[in-house]
């Protein structure tokens, strides 16, 4: 997983819990507090699952957002350069776009999205370092191979490459 695809997939997290907390206000009876209206989804939820389990499932899902939440703020607290650290704490846990964090730092955007670039670079090089190795080196398993291994693919390539050479010249 790329630094990319595990911050899109904490951002839809946090989502998913965001609508699991209006779902519980208009079952409390609360109203959603930042529409101002109640939820339209909480009835299709609320409809679909047990109360109990929902409520099962929206603990759970609190949980491991908190502990991803937590590790990414090791992870930018962990990053020398202040400039690339206030903007990953901007736009990742306070949700800013790129060009309110341009406003607020007084920056062109496209400063940002150099910023952001590098910002990217070394949060997953701080997150790797919390990551267990397992999970560090899973994706790259099937590309590791022996010398043994390396050594039969090449002979077998440029065998095989030999002999239809050696068939070519053998037709001519």
């Amino acid at each position: 997983m790329n630094i990319d695809e595990y911050l899109n997939a904490f951002e839809r997290y946090r989502k998913t819990v965001m609508r699991l907390e209006s779902a519980f206000r208009e079952v409390w009876g609360e109203e959603d507090a930042e529409n101002g209206s109640r939820c339209l989804s909480a009835r299709w939820m609320i409809g679909l699952m047990d109360y109990d389990e929902l409520e099962r499932e929206y603990t759970r899902k609190k949980r491991i957002l908190r502990q991803a939440t937590e590790r990414l703020q090791r992870a930018i607290s962990e990053i020398p350069d202040d400039k690339i650290a206030n903007y990953l704490v901007c736009r990742y846990l306070y949700r800013m776009t790129n060009e309110k964090i341009a406003d607020h730092f007084n920056y062109c955007p496209r400063q940002i999205y150099r910023i952001a670039s590098k910002a990217k670079k070394q949060l997953y090089r701080e997150l790797l370092k919390e990551m267990p190795r397992v999970k560090r080196w899973k994706k790259y398993k099937r590309f590791r191979r022996s010398p043994v291994q390396r050594k039969k693919r090449t002979l077998r390539k440029y065998g095989r490459r030999a002999r239809m050479a050696s068939s070519e010249k053998k037709q001519k």
